[in-house]
């Protein structure tokens, strides 16, 4: 199981979020 830190998860999450709202 890969091992996210706290801020990578954030990164992710709104690398998404900005990706879904730039649609």
């Amino acid at each position: 199981m890969a091992k996210l830190s706290q801020d990578d998860l954030l990164a992710q999450f709104e690398e998404m979020t900005l990706i879904e709202l730039s649609e």
